[in-house]
């Protein structure tokens, strides 16, 4: 069982949805629940480890549900079945470190429509395909500034918050 997540965002060209490269192909983050982990906490943190990023500019909404697919798993000659819970994620990040001991090469947001084309697995570009990503940001939720530790976090808010058109 694993959790992943639809980091979506808002540009000049319309929605755009964070992918990774690895293993030759362009994919969605996720990754396997530690224990006792939830799907939804084990998503937040597979996107944050994957791509880079602290936990707390990671926003996740709404339940996307899952996807059912199988694999080789040679390292015990089976053909294994994995089934990921999604969810629809924001970020106030604008530069990401993939991780390379994950066989992550690349990471980029990418407009929406290409990356229904770049996607390498067809589970994926299905599930894809069946989302409104106008519809994941119509509810993305406001930004609301507390007292953060983290003055660049807080600089991160502040310039998505204007960038939305929220005064400040």
């Amino acid at each position: 069982v694993a959790g992943g997540g639809y980091v979506v965002r808002r540009s000049e060209v319309g929605p755009e949805l964070l992918l990774i490269f690895r293993r030759g192909a362009w994919d969605i983050p996720k990754g396997k629940l530690d224990d006792g982990e939830t799907p939804r906490e084990a998503a937040h943190r597979e996107v944050a480890e994957e791509v880079g990023i602290k936990k707390k500019v990671i926003t996740v909404g709404d339940d996307l549900g899952t996807t059912v697919h199988g694999y080789p798993w040679s390292r015990r000659e089976v053909y294994a079945v994995k089934t990921t819970y999604w969810f629809a994620m924001t970020t106030t990040a604008e530069r990401f470190r993939p991780e390379k001991r994950e066989g992550i090469e690349a990471v980029a947001f990418v407009p929406w429509a290409e990356a229904l084309e770049r996607v390498g697995f067809e589970t994926l570009r299905d599930h894809l395909a069946a989302l409104d990503p106008e519809a994941l940001l119509a509810r993305e939720p406001d930004v609301v500034l507390d007292t953060l530790s983290d003055a660049s976090v807080s600089l991160a808010l502040i310039r998505a918050a204007l960038s939305r058109g929220i005064h400040v």
